[in-house]
């Protein structure tokens, strides 16, 4: 008996000694090292080569690796280091690391592109910008740039010849950058065509929109700058789009068929490169119209389908073109309570609605070589998993990430292989290779936790029921020497606007580490995603 109680004293003394050596993260930790010193092991900048089973990804970022399905081992190609004495360039890392061909890839640091030849270690500059280029848009076949300098649109060819598609002196026009404050799944300002020839762009008339004061903290003392911001009730912007042909270097423009304060959205070119579609919405947010326009004179064409609500309707997707060869498209709509996948043709005729999940899908990954599969990611039946599916064009629809988490993935074009990477609550990091069904072929990184040396809470994940009945999410960082006798403070973390998830089953449940960092001072972090989140 004596013995026994010898043993677990030692024990006892043991873990609290292991207990005792865990270290205590530092704000500074929590803030500046999340996605460095604690970021979960995977495959950085993953890609696959083209026309071949192999990938490359990125060490350190300073680090070209390569392996390929067969062998997964990975193999260092080049250093960031080689590039630049081949290249006379300062790359700090890959930047804008884009595999052209299986031998090809191409590099970029905002101004100068560069293309590098693994076989030969030869390289060279092929677009070099002015000074002060934003908004960078390169066309890769064509090797065609679109940028904006200041509120206006530029182009340069393969040639290195500028073109001036906008001479706008009036600060008020804006133009090749994103409108209606990037809602209604606009999220840039310029648009190639397939053969990138043609340049579609969005431009902003901020005229009658009011100017709004912020403080700029950088200085010292603190300077007021405005922006426009139009409040509720107060003048909009209005917008148009530009199509400015490289061949004839000429614009013509694209106005809202209904009000001048309509919504112009979701824009996408046919593959023919004839054809402009846009999702107009007007001011109420309670009509759509898909409409195409003829590239050439702007001119309208014909409405391809409309949507109605007594509530709202909001398109977040552009038109999806499964084939290169056809104009038929997905057109992804909420009209039946969940984001799902429908199949149109060129007429606005419904060709079949290829799913009808009681859940959102979220957006389209891309299509098979063939054109007759879509993959795309959905949430399935837990809002707080992405998940991928693929679905043919006869409607038939299968799950290929069978763990439940947050995943992403990328296809080869032949669809034949995936690589998959994901989190989830209990799993920082996991990246697989899967096979064209899902099924796991083998494990390629699995991440340990680095966070297991530090003394940190855990998140639970609370689910509550709305008043019409829905799941809503929410989740609750506790201490790790949490009492449940004692009272704590709370800080209530919220967005609440559109699209913002916070609550996810992934690494760290969706949080920032500051907020485990603030459990371990004495309080509790709360935060649901309520029904305007994604």
């Amino acid at each position: 008996m004596t013995r026994q109680i010898a043993f677990l004293a030692l024990f006892i003394f043991g873990s609290t000694l292991v207990l005792a050596q865990k270290k205590e993260l530092t704000l500074e930790d929590a803030v500046m090292q999340q996605y460095r010193s604690f970021a979960p092991d995977k495959l950085d900048m993953f890609q696959w080569i083209p026309g071949t089973s192999d990938y490359s990804y990125l060490e350190g970022y300073v680090k070209l690796m390569t392996a390929s399905a067969n062998n997964t081992k990975g193999k260092e190609l080049l250093t960031i280091q080689k590039v630049n004495e081949v290249l006379g360039s300062k790359l700090r890392w890959f930047s804008g690391l884009e595999w052209k061909n299986k031998e090809e890839f191409w590099l970029n640091d905002g101004l100068n592109y560069y293309s590098y030849n693994v076989k030969s270690n030869t390289g060279k500059v092929f677009q070099k910008l002015e000074e002060g280029a934003e908004n960078v848009l390169l066309h890769s076949e064509s090797k065609n740039v679109a940028y904006t300098k200041e509120n206006n649109v530029f182009v340069q060819t393969a040639s290195g010849k500028g073109l001036t598609v906008t001479a706008n002196a009036d600060k008020n026009i804006v133009s090749g950058q994103a409108i209606a404050r990037s809602e209604f799944g606009i999220h840039n300002g310029l648009f190639w065509s397939d053969n990138g020839m043609m340049l579609a762009f969005y431009q902003k008339d901020e005229t009658d929109v009011h100017d709004y004061p912020l403080l700029d903290i950088n200085k010292t003392p603190g300077e007021l700058k405005s922006i426009k911001y139009p409040m509720a009730g107060q003048k909009s912007e209005k917008g148009r789009v530009g199509i400015f042909s490289i061949e004839s270097n000429k614009t013509v423009y694209i106005s809202p068929r209904g009000d001048s304060e309509d919504y112009l959205t979701n824009l996408s070119w046919t593959p023919d490169g004839k054809y402009v579609l846009i999702a107009e919405v007007n001011r109420d947010q309670n009509h759509m119209w898909l409409n195409v326009y003829n590239a050439l004179t702007g001119e309208f064409v014909k409405t391809l389908l409309e949507e109605t609500s007594d509530k709202w309707t909001e398109p977040e997707h552009p038109a999806f073109f499964p084939s290169k060869t056809s104009n038929n498209f997905v057109w992804i709509s909420e009209k039946d309570g969940f984001d799902n996948l429908y199949y149109y043709d060129f007429e606005g005729k419904l060709i079949k609605q290829l799913t009808s999940n009681k859940f959102v899908a979220k957006d389209i990954v891309s299509a098979s070589a063939d054109g007759r599969t879509i993959f795309f990611y959905a949430t399935g039946q837990n809002a707080m998993n992405n998940l991928l599916y693929a679905v043919d064009l006869k409607g038939n629809q299968r799950l290929l990430t069978k763990v439940a988490g947050v995943h992403n993935v990328s296809i080869t074009a032949d669809g034949k292989l995936i690589m998959d990477q994901y989190s989830n609550h209990s799993t920082p990091s996991v990246s697989q290779l899967l096979d064209k069904s899902g099924n796991v072929m083998r494990v390629v990184m699995e991440s340990s936790e680095k966070l297991d040396a530090y003394n940190i809470g855990r998140a639970e994940i609370v689910e509550l029921k709305a008043k019409d009945g829905a799941v809503l999410y929410s989740r609750l960082i506790k201490p790790s020497n949490f009492d449940p006798s004692k009272k704590y403070p709370v800080l209530v973390y919220v967005y609440g606007g559109p699209h913002a998830q916070l609550v996810t089953n992934s690494w760290l449940d969706g949080a920032n580490l500051w907020m485990y960092w603030m459990a371990e001072q004495g309080y509790l972090i709360y935060t649901l995603d309520n029904h305007g989140s994604a």
